[in-house]
């Protein structure tokens, strides 16, 4: 099988490490979480998760949606 040479040219999206303050300060401008998580590289699921792993990042999250 050979290798398609375009592909070697589309930038390939990387993940990267979820920044609380960045995360609520887009949801609190109205982003949804889909779109957040979609800029990280990872899944809407991955980010509510994390969001929700523990009290402080829950109770930042809940404070952005209001």
């Amino acid at each position: 099988m050979t290798s398609n040479p375009m592909n070697e040219l589309v930038p390939k999206k990387l993940s990267r490490s979820w920044d609380l303050e960045d995360v609520c300060v887009r949801l609190a401008g109205g982003e949804a979480l889909s779109q957040i998580a979609s800029s990280y590289g990872k899944s809407k699921q991955a980010l509510w998760l994390w969001l929700n792993a523990n009290e402080e990042r829950r109770i930042s999250y809940l404070a952005a949606l209001e």
